[in-house]
């Protein structure tokens, strides 16, 4: 199995624990509660919660079904590097979610517009 250093914790990470940590930002991140995650992804709130605590891994299915219903990229989930954002966020997102797509592809404009130098 794969592992990945955890940062402060002086021990290994696995794969899993790595994925579900970077769920649970992303989450934060997006003020999504669990509940709202639950009910997003039509998932039972005890099968949510042990994916996010790393108590079991998620297949790809998972991780494809979580970035068409949260918009939470799973190149993201697995590695850590941040795609190239969607064009367009999937409906039915909350509604600080889209604001936060928009805004980041118009930083991302205005960075290739700029000259550099």
């Amino acid at each position: 199995m794969t592992t990945h250093s955890a940062a402060g914790k002086g021990g290994e990470e696995t794969l899993t624990q790595a994925v579900a940590r970077r769920l649970r930002g992303q989450l934060a991140e997006l003020m999504i509660s669990r509940k709202q995650f639950s009910e997003l992804t039509g998932w039972d709130r005890m099968y949510v919660y042990r994916r996010l605590r790393g108590e079991t891994a998620m297949d790809t299915a998972e991780l494809e079904h979580i970035e068409r219903t949260a918009g939470i990229a799973a190149h993201f989930l697995l590695t850590g590097n941040e795609p190239t954002p969607s064009p367009d966020p999937p409906p039915g997102l909350p509604n600080q979610l889209k604001t936060r797509r928009r805004n980041r592809r118009r930083v991302s404009s205005r960075t290739k517009d700029q000259p550099t130098g």
